[in-house]
């Protein structure tokens, strides 16, 4: 029964011969040929893909710089004050307005916190 089995198995498969032994190590050199260019290629397409996005962030890098400088020099330049204004007659007058003005309001609120009439901490004031 082992002989009738062994003999329908051996019937059916195939052995390799010499010459399929040379032919496969050709076609595994044919593979690994082939696998090296495919490599090759999406080497290719990765060195492509890395500079589209180095591209791409350095345009961002510069747009952010030039939009960072813009406004650094727009606020710099508001930090300078402009020579005919420095010059005017009644900025002296408008300075002494604004200090005017603010020891005038430190007053109320110093009376308005001695007459209990201002909110302290968000609470309202007493009732009258």
């Amino acid at each position: 029964m082992l002989i009738i089995v062994a003999f329908t198995f051996s019937a059916s498969s195939q052995a390799q011969t010499r010459s399929e032994w040379t032919r496969q190590k050709k076609t595994q050199i044919r593979y690994l040929l082939e696998q090296i260019v495919a490599f090759q290629a999406y080497t290719g397409y990765l060195k492509k893909g890395y500079s589209i996005a180095g591209k791409g962030l350095s345009n961002i890098q510069h747009s952010k710089d030039g939009e960072w400088s813009l406004h650094k020099d727009f606020f710099g330049s508001l930090k300078a004050v402009n020579p005919s204004v420095k010059s005017y007659a009644k900025v002296a007058d408008v300075i002494d307005m604004q200090i005017k003005i603010i020891k005038r309001s430190k007053a109320l609120i110093s009376q308005c916190r001695q007459d209990g009439q201002c909110f302290r901490n968000s609470a309202p004031a007493k009732s009258l």
